[in-house]
């Protein structure tokens, strides 16, 4: 059959099925917010299965739903029902979803499709296993969809269209389709249109092989001169890798030699640098014995010692002064006194002067009789005054009342006048005496005062004296201590012909100071020299080796030339230079004739491969020009002799059919696909069949065609209304006719709004509407259950 040769050339797509070649049976469909169904799920079983009910009920909505969920993209919903994906979906739902479970060869199979206004479709393919578990083998919409054609050998959408499932009011559509076009129709769905393209491919490929002739002398040349390159080229390779050997080699031998120059200038400057360091060594061990002495030195705090040396003497020497004063003092009070006192005619003691205030004493009550004697005298003198004065008024004396005459009076007042005059001098010499008196206090207080600031002084002078002299003895030790420990020192012996301690200690502490950083200098620069590399101990032993080294390496160290030796290196380095430049030149000339001739060996294999496709081009030309011009295309050969059979092997199974179902007439298909009928009587007008006669006519053609096209007919067969538009009788025949179908189609599914298919189905299911739903009710009767 056709459909076995297709199948036989299409890359091994059917090989996974051929196990599944057993008939293929619907058994359950399962709808949610399907156009107008809500939750519909409905179990076919083996025989003729009805779903009746009137128009509108939603009957053919369970078909649709059918073909949508097997064979139907989103993108040809519009040439399936008209509308979009959301007309497809029951009013006010956004998602709906369709289910289909397929029986194939005793394999249980699930399609899951999901229907959705907002977003794209949903698909699953589920095997059902024999524990029940369900093992997903495809998703996504056109995953599914190819997967089944391939499981279902159904080549195109088309092909089920018009043979095993009739839509509403499709029955008949081959036989009403003019000649030419059923022609046309057959022959696509047989594949024949392939002829053609398969033709149109192969005569580009003519065309281009009729082209290329003209290459094939010019790809020859082509190839030739490539060759020579390829061998001129590997002639310069092998050339250079011979120079490139020769090099490599001058370049290990003089990397020996620089490294053995890099390893002498490495020991030169370690023996320069090392030299240095011991030159340092030998000056540091040369005043290494005076350090520990140097920081003694340096410890002792030398102008704390000249100061308290200084502030002793200061002290002492204002001590010395302040006695001195104090013993002026004591003279010059004795002095006072003994003066003072002779002048007074006082007689007191004045062998000790400490306590002056005693002197005081006498003299302030000295004063204070003084003092009498003049309130004495003062007194007296106004008793005279006042006597004067009575004398002068009165003629009588007031104390004994005698006469007072002028010659007594004036004796009397002269005589007052006298002892009034000296009275006064007594009162002024009395005053002067006094006075000199208190000043003489007053000096006293202040020589007192003076030798008492004296003896304050005296005494603080003395607390620093001990305070400076419990310092000095402190220090005085540490002081003999340094001395004697740097007698034994030979860099201190110029600062032992100084005759004090001060100074020798100064010029000690200079040497000190001047010791001690130069043996930080001397440090620092040892540490610049080797840092931290050798232990200062060790670089003498590290000196010694280095210079050993050198020896080694065939250098005298005391007549080498450091300068000629970096001069033989530059030498040395120069030429290696030179050498790795000269290498890198040949490399890169190497690398770039080695990918040349990558290249052109590639442009060889290329040519050699264009030759060769040429060349077996050319040899098919032949070949491609029986293909193109006699055998392919709609009119070659090929399509003659498959047209031919196809149009046999469908007028055949067509016959076949009509026999089974009881038909007395046979048909005859011509080359341009024209449909005759015979009986009998001779050959009738197809238009003059009855309405049964013209559904039977339709059902074997498709099954005819289904034979043709698939190779066998599927275990199914979906009508519906195929008694649309005809009278009782006839309806009643056409349910006749497809109750014998169904003893020999395994699963026949009608949809009709005829009740009297009930009285032949084997299962009736009753669609109504109600509430806008679509309600599917099952009739009982004797069923033919499924079997495994």
């Amino acid at each position: 059959m056709l459909a076995k040769i297709k199948a036989s050339n299409s890359k091994g797509c059917y090989h996974k099925v051929k196990q599944l070649l057993g008939p293929i049976l619907i058994r359950s469909i399962k709808l949610t917010n399907i156009l107008s169904h809500a939750q519909t799920q409905l179990e076919f079983t083996l025989g003729l299965t009805a779903l009746v009910g009137p128009n509108g009920a939603g009957k053919s909505s369970v078909i649709d739903s059918v073909i949508y969920a097997l064979f139907i993209s989103p993108q040809n919903i519009r040439g399936f029902r008209g509308a979009n994906r959301r007309s497809f979906l029951r009013a006010g739902a956004t998602t709906g979803s369709i289910e289909v479970e397929l029986s194939i060869g005793g394999k249980r199979y699930i399609v899951h499709r999901v229907v959705s206004a907002v977003r794209s479709d949903e698909a699953t393919v589920y095997e059902v296993l024999e524990d029940g578990k369900k093992r997903i083998i495809a998703s996504g919409v056109q995953q599914v969809l190819d997967y089944i054609r391939k499981l279902l050998l159904i080549p195109s959408v088309d092909s089920v269209r018009y043979t095993v499932i009739s839509r509403q009011n499709e029955v008949g559509r081959l036989l009403e389709e003019q000649s030419s076009t059923r022609r046309e129709l057959i022959l696509k769905l047989l594949g024949l249109d392939e002829l053609e393209k398969s033709r149109d491919i192969l005569k580009e490929h003519l065309d281009q092989i009729n082209s290329e002739k003209k290459l094939y002398d010019e790809l020859k040349v082509n190839l030739e001169d490539v060759r020579k390159r390829i061998r001129d080229t590997q002639l310069t390779v092998d050339q250079d890798k011979d120079e490139l050997n020769k090099l490599e080699e001058e370049s290990r031998n003089l990397v020996e030699i620089i490294k053995r120059y890099e390893k002498l200038l490495e020991l030169l400057k370690k023996y320069e640098i090392l030299s240095k360091a011991v030159e340092i060594v030998n000056e540091l061990k040369s005043i290494e014995q005076a350090i520990p002495v140097c920081r003694e030195i340096m410890e002792v705090n030398l102008d704390d010692y000249i100061s308290i040396m200084v502030m002793l003497k200061e002290r002492k020497k204002e001590i010395d002064e302040a006695l001195k004063k104090v013993n002026e003092i004591n003279n010059e009070l004795k002095s006072l006194l003994t003066k003072v006192f002779e002048e007074l005619g006082i007689s007191i003691p004045t062998e000790t002067l400490d306590d002056t205030s005693k002197f005081v004493e006498v003299l302030e009550d000295y004063c204070r009789k003084i003092d009498s004697e003049k309130s004495l005298r003062k007194a007296e003198l106004s008793i005279v005054r006042n006597s004067a004065d009575v004398i002068t008024v009165n003629t009588r004396c007031p104390l004994c009342g005698r006469e007072l005459d002028n010659e007594l009076k004036n004796r009397i007042l002269s005589d007052i006048e006298r002892r009034a005059q000296v009275a006064s001098a007594d009162i002024e010499k009395l005053d002067k005496l006094y006075a000199k008196v208190r000043r003489i206090v007053e000096d006293l207080k202040k020589l007192d005062r003076r030798k008492l600031e004296l003896k304050a002084r005296i005494d603080n002078s003395r607390r620093y004296l001990d305070d400076y002299l419990r310092r000095y003895r402190e220090l005085k030790d540490k002081v003999e201590k340094v001395l004697e420990h740097a007698k034994g020192i030979p860099l201190f012996a110029k600062c032992w012909s100084y005759n004090t301690n001060t100074e020798t200690l100064k010029c000690l502490s200079k040497l000190a100071i001047e010791y001690t950083k130069v043996y930080e200098e001397k440090l620092a620069s040892l540490k610049r020299l080797v840092g931290n590399s050798v232990p200062i101990d060790d670089i003498v032993s590290v000196y010694e080796s280095v210079k050993r080294d050198v020896v080694n390496l065939g250098f005298d160290v005391d007549k080498f030339d450091v300068r000629k030796v970096e001069i033989e290196y530059k030498e040395f380095l120069g030429k290696f230079n030179n050498v790795r430049e000269k290498i890198g030149k040949i490399r890169g000339r190497l690398e770039s004739n080695i990918k040349l001739l990558g290249e052109l060996t590639i442009e060889e294999n290329e040519l050699e491969k264009k030759l060769t496709n040429i060349k077996r081009a050319i040899e098919l030309q032949p070949v491609l020009d029986l293909l193109v011009n006699k055998l392919l295309g709609k009119d070659g050969l090929l399509a003659k002799v498959l047209t031919q059979e196809a149009r046999r092997l469908i007028e055949k199974y067509t016959n076949i059919v009509l026999k089974e179902l009881g038909m007395d007439f046979k048909v005859k298909i011509n080359e341009n696909f024209e449909i005759g009928v015979y009986t009998n009587l001779g050959e009738l007008d197809v238009r003059s069949l009855s309405g049964g006669e013209m559904v039977s006519l339709a059902i074997a053609l498709r099954i005819a065609l289904a034979y043709t096209v698939f190779g066998r007919l599927p275990g199914f067969f979906i009508l519906d209304e195929p008694t649309q538009f005809l009278d009782t009788e006839r309806r009643r025949t056409v349910f006749e006719i497809i109750r014998r179908l169904s003893e020999k189609v395994p699963q026949v599914i009608v949809v009709t709004h005829d009740p009297e298919v009930e009285e032949l189905a084997d299962k009736v299911f009753y669609v109504s509407k109600e509430g806008g739903r679509s309600v599917i009710r099952e009739k009982e009767k004797f069923v033919e259950v499924f079997r495994e």
